[in-house]
């Protein structure tokens, strides 16, 4: 059975329905409507005209509403106000989560400070704040807080929660993706070609951050559009003094940087060795190569590039 109707004879159970119009209907399925008499869920409040649809008031006469937003692109949103020039508070097992104050400042873990638009906070050594994309690849940014020097202040991660880069507390940055590395050569490289250029044979690594370097092929291909900052040091052995000279440069995609040019026919006998290094900043393209390569002009194909510390090649990207 429906109850639809408040009349007369129930004014005694403290509804006051003056017109003798439908106040509440309580439906055989045991859901209450208040305004609204049909299409009713458990518990059903509706108001004619927009605005507040619900009201609730302490014995100090402060107030908080409860409304339905209309008009055009607003509909179906909901607003809570309070009469007052107080706070909304959220609570979970009696204890406070979240506050949004009067300026409309969110703090969550915490009171906002005054003027800080969200303030997030948690007491212990946990991540504050997770932003990432849901799909498949999930890159996104991890804010977190701790109580000592090692711990994150702010950190980009992948989908499976690798690093990209991370500030820590004491305010140093590491970015384990970022191309940097550095590279030798296993052995001497003998007799190179005193009449065309040869690439040196940079074939260990002491590190290659990002996978960037090759040693089957000697170069470094560029991951992403930049700067690059690169190193070069050769310690030549056996520099001819009939030659014209030796010649080493750095030879990328876009252009050929110098290492050093020595006129070796000066010298009244062979060089035992020579060393010199020099570094460049270049621009790159995205898979753009860079690599070394070395001559020696006329005379005999004698000289060898020595090898472990003597030699370096490295690079990293600056901007």
């Amino acid at each position: 059975m429906a109850l639809t109707k408040i009349t007369r004879e129930l004014l005694n159970t403290g509804i006051d329905d003056n017109s003798n119009a439908t106040a509440i209907t309580i439906d055989s399925s045991e859901n209450v409507g208040i305004g609204i008499t049909s299409s009713l869920e458990k518990f059903t409040v509706s108001n004619s005209s927009s605005g507040i649809v619900g009201r609730f008031t302490n014995n100090t006469n402060q107030t908080l509403d409860l409304g339905v937003i209309s008009g055009s692109g607003a509909a179906g949103g909901v607003y809570y106000n309070s009469a007052n020039s107080g706070y909304h508070a959220f609570q979970v097992g009696g204890n406070q989560k979240m506050r949004l104050d009067s300026d409309g400042n969110l703090g969550m873990g915490t009171n906002p400070a005054t003027g800080v638009r969200l303030d997030i906070r948690n007491d212990s050594t946990t991540t504050l704040a997770d932003f990432r994309n849901a799909n498949s690849s999930g890159y996104g940014l991890y804010v977190a807080g701790g109580s000592s020097s090692s711990q994150y202040a702010l950190r980009a991660a992948d989908k499976d929660n690798n690093a990209l880069f991370s500030v820590l507390s004491d305010g140093s940055v590491t970015k384990p993706k970022q191309p940097a590395f550095l590279a030798r050569l296993s052995g001497f490289q003998s007799n190179v070609s005193n009449t065309a250029y040869s690439t040196v044979i940079f074939d260990t690594e002491i590190f290659d951050q990002n996978a960037d370097f090759s040693t089957s092929t000697y170069k470094f291909t560029a991951p992403v559009t930049g700067r690059y900052q690169f190193n070069v040091s050769l310690r030549l052995q056996e520099l001819d003094n009939t030659a014209d000279y030796s010649q080493v440069r750095l030879t990328t995609s876009n252009r050929n940087y110098e290492v050093f040019l020595l006129d070796t026919s000066d010298f009244a006998a062979d060089l035992n060795y020579h060393t010199a290094s020099s570094s460049h900043l270049v621009d790159m393209d995205a898979n753009d190569v860079a690599f070394v390569q070395i001559r020696t002009a006329g005379g005999a194909a004698k000289t060898d590039i020595s090898y472990s510390g003597d030699s370096n090649f490295s690079g990293f990207l600056a901007c």
